[in-house]
């Protein structure tokens, strides 16, 4: 069943206002909240994607964390630092490429908490039904 994900950029600046919603449909692949602890290295993130079929990728923690994507031979692709409150986004059609962690198709994804704090990681995958 396909479904669909949206990205809202607006921005204000004094008097002036512009807004632009960008609209992905697909399969619906991971929405899901997380709770990071305080101390938490390497926790495990319940995070697959298939690079050919994604249409849309929207991570957020609300504390910085490092979120490392893997393959399917448990090789590290990358890791991104995430800023708290600094949502990663990209979705099909965007300007720049995607984030080279997603280069590859992800297999498992784990977290280290670098604020100290307890923290919630949201995600949201959206891949193409028919690739």
């Amino acid at each position: 069943m396909s479904e669909s994900a949206v990205i809202t950029y607006k921005v204000n600046a004094g008097s002036t206002e512009t807004e632009k919603t960008v609209t992905e449909s697909g399969v619906v692949q991971n929405m899901r909240s997380e709770a990071i602890a305080s101390d938490a290295s390497d926790q495990v993130v319940n995070l697959r994607c298939d690079t050919s079929a994604l249409k849309l990728l929207w991570i957020m923690a609300n504390k910085a964390i490092a979120l490392s994507t893997y393959d399917a031979s448990d090789e590290l692709i990358d890791t991104i630092n995430l800023t708290a409150d600094v949502p990663l986004q990209w979705h099909d059609g965007d300007y720049h490429s995607k984030p080279t962690a997603f280069a590859s198709d992800v297999a498992s994804c784990k977290v280290t908490n670098t604020a100290g704090e307890a923290a919630t990681l949201d995600i949201v995958v959206v891949e193409d039904a028919t690739p």
